[in-house]
C-alpha cells in the first residue's frame, strides 16, 4: 500500500463529511426553528438513554468486529456465528426493554419517542456493521456514498414529516428508522459480502476474548457516554428541559464542525493503524506519527471555532439557542482531545491492557459527574462544557502516562513544524482581537474570511513546504 493510498482515502472521507457539514449546517438553523427546545430536550434524553442501553446491546458488537474482523479472516464464517448469537440475544432485550418502559410512560411524545427508537437500534446496528466492514476492507468511495445518502434522506423524510405530515419531533426518529431499513436492505442485495446477517447460530463456538474484549469495550463506550451526556440528565434535574434543547443544540454544532474533522481523520487512519496495532501488538511507539499528524491537522480548526463561536451560534441556530455560544469552545477543544486519546486507548486495548482503559475512563466518569452535579446548580448548565473539557484532559493525561510514547519517536523536523504552527496560530489569536472591533458592522461571514483568510494560506504554504515531515509513510501497515 502506498503513501497515495492514504491520501486517496483521506480525500474521500474529507469529501463525504463536507457533504454530511453542509447537512449539518443546512439543518441545525432549521432543527432549532421548526422544534421548541423542550421537544429537543425531550429528544435528546430518550435517544440518550437509548445510546445507554446500545452500548451494553449492540454497540460493543461493532466494536469486537473492528478489533478482530481481520484476525477472522481465515474463518470469518465462525465470527459471523459467534456475532449471530449474541445479536439475536441483544435484540430480544431491546423489544422487552422497550415494551416495559413504553407500557410505564404517560407522555404521548415520549411513548412514540420511546417505540421508534427501540425498534431503531437493532436496524442501526446492521447498518454499522456494514459501515466498519467498507472502513477496514479500505473502501472509502461505498462507505461515504452510503453514509451521505444515509443522512440526507433522513434529513428529507425528517422536513417531509414535520411540515406535511405534521409529525413534530417524531418526524426524526421516523425517519432514521425508515432510510436505515431501506439503506440495510440495498446494501444487503448489492454488496452482501459487507453486510451481517443470522448466520448458523451456535453458542458454543463463542471465544472467551471475544466476551472479554466486549466487556472492556462496553465499559470504555458507556464511560464516553456518561462523559457526553450524562450532564444533560443532571441539567435536567437543576434546571429543565428546554436547558438540555439548548445545551444539546450547541454541543452538535461540535459535531457539525470540529467532531466531524476528527471523524475523518480517525476513519482515514484506522484501517492502517488497525493493521499496524496486529503486527505490533500494541507496541507503544506504533501510534506516534498518527498523533503527530492528527495534532497537526486539529490544531487550527479547533482554534477558529473555539475563538469565532459567537459568530458560528449566530449563523448557525435560532436565537432561542444562542444564549449557549460559550459552551462551543470548551466542547469543541473537549472533541480534539478525544480524537488523540483514541490512538493511546487502540494501543492498550491491542496489548490487552483492558483494566487500564476501564480504571482511566471511570476516574473521568467519577470526575465529570461529582463536578456537575456539584457546580450546575451553583453556575448553571453552561458550567457543563467546563467540566467535560477538565475531564477529558484528565483523560488525555492518564492515557499518555500509560502509553509512555518515547520523546524520540518525534523528529526535530516535526518539533519545528509544530512550532511554526503555533506561532502562526499566535499571530491570528492577536490581529483577530485587535481588528475585530473595526470590523463589527461587516457581515459575519466578511468578517471572518478578513480575519483568517491570510492566515488559511500561510497555513496551506507551511504544510506544502513540510509535507515530508509527516512521514505518511510510518502511517502504513509494515506488511503493505
Amino acid at each position: 500500500m502506498k503513501k497515495k493510498h492514504l491520501i486517496a482515502d483521506f480525500a474521500w472521507n474529507i469529501i463525504g463529511q463536507v457533504f454530511v457539514i453542509v447537512i449539518g449546517i443546512i439543518k441545525n438553523p432549521i432543527y432549532t426553528k421548526l422544534f421548541s427546545p423542550a421537544e429537543l430536550g425531550q429528544y435528546t434524553l430518550i435517544e440518550t438513554t437509548f445510546q445507554i442501553a446500545n452500548i451494553f446491546l449492540f454497540g460493543w458488537l461493532a466494536a469486537n468486529t473492528w478489533r478482530y474482523y481481520n484476525s477472522y479472516q481465515e474463518n470469518i464464517k465462525r465470527y459471523k456465528q459467534m456475532l449471530s448469537v449474541i445479536y439475536l440475544l441483544a435484540l430480544i432485550l431491546d423489544i422487552l426493554g422497550t415494551i416495559i418502559w413504553y407500557s410505564i410512560t404517560k407522555n404521548a411524545l415520549a411513548k412514540e419517542l420511546i417505540l421508534l427508537s427501540g425498534l431503531f437500534l437493532p436496524i442501526q446496528f446492521s447498518l454499522n456493521i456494514s459501515f466498519v466492514i467498507f472502513r477496514l476492507e479500505m473502501k472509502p468511495l461505498l462507505y461515504n456514498i452510503y453514509r451521505s445518502i444515509h443522512i440526507l434522506f433522513i434529513f428529507g423524510c425528517t422536513i417531509l414529516g414535520a411540515f406535511i405530515f405534521e409529525l413534530g419531533v417524531t418526524s426524526l426518529v421516523l425517519a432514521q428508522v425508515i432510510i436505515t431499513l431501506a439503506i440495510n436492505i440495498w446494501i444487503k442485495l448489492f454488496h452482501p459480502n459487507f453486510t451481517f446477517f443470522i448466520y448458523n447460530l451456535k453458542w458454543k463456538d463463542i471465544d472467551k476474548k471475544f466476551i472479554t474484549f466486549g466487556l472492556t469495550t462496553i465499559a470504555a463506550q458507556l464511560g464516553l457516554i456518561l462523559l457526553t451526556s450524562s450532564d444533560r440528565y443532571i441539567i435536567n434535574i437543576f434546571e429543565n428541559v428546554d436547558k438540555v434543547g439548548i445545551y444539546s443544540q450547541v454541543y452538535n454544532l461540535s459535531n457539525v464542525g470540529i467532531a466531524a474533522l476528527v471523524f475523518v481523520i480517525i476513519n482515514t487512519f484506522s484501517p492502517y493503524l488497525n493493521k499496524l496495532l496486529t503486527q505490533t501488538n500494541g507496541a507503544s511507539n506504533t501510534i506516534s506519527n498518527y498523533v503527530y499528524t492528527y495534532c497537526i491537522l486539529i490544531l487550527f480548526p479547533v482554534f477558529w471555532v473555539s475563538m469565532h463561536a459567537d459568530e458560528i451560534c449566530q449563523l448557525l441556530l435560532n436565537e432561542r439557542y444562542q444564549e449557549g455560544a460559550s459552551i462551543l469552545p470548551f466542547v469543541a477543544i473537549s472533541s480534539a482531545i478525544y480524537g488523540v486519546t483514541l490512538f493511546f486507548e487502540s494501543a492498550l486495548m491491542f496489548q490487552n491492557k483492558f483494566k487500564a482503559v476501564v480504571s482511566i475512563f471511570s476516574i473521568g466518569i467519577i470526575i465529570n459527574i461529582v463536578s456537575n452535579y456539584i457546580l450546575i446548580p451553583i453556575y448553571d448548565y453552561h458550567i457543563a462544557g467546563h467540566t467535560t473539557l477538565v475531564s477529558y484532559f484528565i483523560i488525555f493525561l492518564l492515557f499518555v502516562f500509560k502509553v509512555k510514547v518515547p520523546a524520540s519517536s518525534f523528529t526535530k523536523k516535526q518539533i519545528s513544524f509544530g512550532v511554526q504552527l503555533i506561532i502562526l496560530l499566535t499571530l491570528n489569536y492577536i490581529t483577530t482581537k485587535y481588528f475585530q472591533d473595526n470590523l463589527l458592522k461587516s457581515p459575519i461571514l466578511i468578517r471572518l474570511t478578513l480575519l483568517n483568510l491570510p492566515y488559511l494560506i500561510i497555513l496551506a504554504v507551511l504544510f506544502w513546504k513540510n509535507k515530508n515531515n509527516l512521514e505518511l509513510d510510518k502511517l502504513l501497515s509494515n506488511k503493505e
